[in-house]
């Protein structure tokens, strides 16, 4: 078997915290299905739990003590600083893949955004606006976009990322507060917009701890084991949206 080449510009970031351990089983055995040539080192953010999985070296900065009052931009904030790659992929995780990633793709926008200083990120989700001349099959995040920095799936230039952060914000507090703050910034944010680079339920597995009816999916679809009483079901916006 040949050795896993590894690339060692960015880090595979997976945003979470004590209370989200539950959903680690299930991110990483879809993780190792689906994106079995990912090259990044991982990165699985918490703030006292470790977690292991076979053939995957995850690495788990624990900065505090079971039970430490830690806000999620305050536990961000301080395991980016500690990131040794200039570049993240940046995931949470309640984003359970649903089919293969198209690792080549992701590479090309890692090298466009390693040669160009103004991109501050790569997202691999849908956003349609001013389409981008330089790079093919994104557009621009416009300063009026009031979602232009959120958490879906992208390459991020650490520094920008940081930069869009304050302690003191959750997730959500950080997408509207963060969009405000980098209106003010030099530099591009660019939107995927032809395709998926990588396969994850609508709005994600959760919402405020709870599963969304079409989150369970992939954990259902794969046959993985997993009491969803624990935490109740939801249904989605999606789901919401097609029974209107």
């Amino acid at each position: 078997m040949s050795k896993k080449i590894i690339d060692e510009r960015c880090t595979l970031y997976v945003s979470s915290c004590d209370k989200y351990s539950d959903l680690w089983e299930p991110f990483f055995i879809l993780f190792k299905k689906y994106w079995p040539d990912c090259p990044y080192p991982i990165v699985l953010t918490s703030e006292s739990k470790t977690f292991s999985f076979p053939g995957l070296d995850i690495h788990c900065p624990r900065y505090y003590k079971p039970g430490d009052r830690v806000s999620w931009g305050q536990l961000n904030m301080r395991t980016l600083q500690d990131v040794k790659t200039p570049f993240v992929f940046f995931m949470l995780e309640d984003f359970l893949l649903e089919g293969p990633v198209n690792q080549a793709e992701i590479s090309k926008a890692l090298d466009w955004i390693a040669d160009d200083p103004e991109v501050g990120r790569f997202q691999f989700s849908n956003g349609v606006h001013e389409p981008s001349e330089k790079y093919p099959s994104y557009h621009l995040a416009p300063d009026w976009d009031n979602y232009r920095i959120n958490a879906q799936p992208a390459i991020w230039r650490k520094s920008v990322l940081l930069k869009s952060m304050v302690p003191k914000e959750g997730p959500w507090m950080w997408e509207i507060n963060g969009s405000k703050r980098s209106r003010k910034w030099q530099g591009i944010l660019l939107y995927n917009y032809h395709e998926r680079m990588l396969k994850i339920p609508f709005d994600g597995a959760l919402f405020h701890g709870k599963w969304h009816d079409d989150g369970i999916n992939p954990i259902v679809d794969n046959g993985i084991p997993m009491d969803f009483s624990k935490r109740g079901i939801v249904r989605s916006r999606k789901s919401r949206a097609v029974t209107k």
